[in-house]
């Protein structure tokens, strides 16, 4: 996630330099077939395309409104891990032995760094911070279909053998238990919003509206503005088009683009606070929420 200042609105526009460049060319051509060609019967009321161009908005703007709910969702999903992660080690360092408590708070620094990486769709055995916890852990690295699931079934294992084990009072167990639980509940819903993209017709219609929305425009001012209506029609049309592309880069909140969540960042940070709760004073170093993007 980007966090610079350095950010644009010139590298913006060499960003979707290709989109602007069919924007311009479409009204070159709308003002080639009217001024040069003299087919003046093809210019347009501005009426029409001005409805069109209202609905055009309300749509793209629907989608990118949709995309940020599904952002900002799993920015509090993570914001609860976070939470959620610090009460945990609370749990199991207060109640259960030393040595039990502090493999559980291992393995659950290992977790989460396995969750970032399986919501990106990366590789598990290729995350240097994975192979960094992993080295922690009494456990060998396993590839499974789900290894952040892997990771809390072995905690509740562990939870049931230390209830076994030592005096842990059923009331304790409960608590932790409740709390194993809401960490899957947080890890379903990111998994919902990852493997449930919108429907593909909202990337398409809108697209193909706007596309649409740009070879109409200029026949509509050319009668007012002239020349200047290839210009005008192009911003006219970038102005919809950035709209529908933020609500595409805002879709999946888990991606490693400019607009992703710094799970990075977090995953670090709840490392540093757990270590910290054990008492250790090796801790990663902090990470900056930035991914390297075009708007960079």
């Amino acid at each position: 996630m980007i966090v610079s200042d350095k950010s644009s609105f010139f590298r913006v526009l060499q960003w979707q330099q290709q989109h602007i460049v069919r924007f311009l060319l479409l009204g070159c051509a709308a003002y080639t077939i009217v001024e040069v060609f003299g087919l003046t019967f093809l210019r347009l009321p501005l009426l029409p395309v001005s409805i069109i161009g209202a609905s055009l908005g309300i749509f793209v703007s629907f989608r990118a409104n949709s995309s940020y709910d599904r952002w900002w969702e799993g920015r509090k999903l993570w914001g609860r891990m976070i939470n959620m992660s610090r009460h945990f080690a609370s749990q199991v360092i207060a109640c259960l032995p030393k040595e039990c408590g502090t493999e559980m708070v291992y393995r659950h620094i290992h977790y989460v760094h396995v969750l970032r990486v399986s919501l990106r769709g990366e590789a598990v055995q290729d995350d240097k911070e994975i192979r960094r916890t992993a080295a922690r852990l009494s456990d060998e690295l396993q590839i499974s279909t789900n290894p952040a699931f892997d990771g809390l079934q072995k905690q509740m294992n562990e939870l049931i053998a230390a209830r076994g084990d030592t005096d842990l009072d059923g009331f304790a167990f409960q608590q932790i238990e409740d709390t194993l639980r809401e960490l899957i509940h947080i890890q379903g819903g990111c998994e919902r919003i990852q493997k449930t993209p919108l429907p593909i017709s909202y990337r398409y219609f809108s697209e193909a509206i706007i596309y649409i929305f740009a070879a109409l425009c200029p026949f509509a001012l050319l009668d007012g503005l002239g020349v200047l209506a290839i210009p005008i029609s192009a911003l006219l049309s970038f102005c919809f088009h950035l709209i529908s592309e933020t609500g595409r880069v805002l879709e999946n909140p888990f991606s490693t683009f400019w607009n992703g969540l710094p799970l990075n960042q977090i995953s670090i940070m709840i490392e540093q606070n757990l270590l910290q709760a054990l008492q250790e004073d090796d801790l990663p170093p902090t990470v900056e929420p930035f991914a390297p993007g075009v708007l960079m």
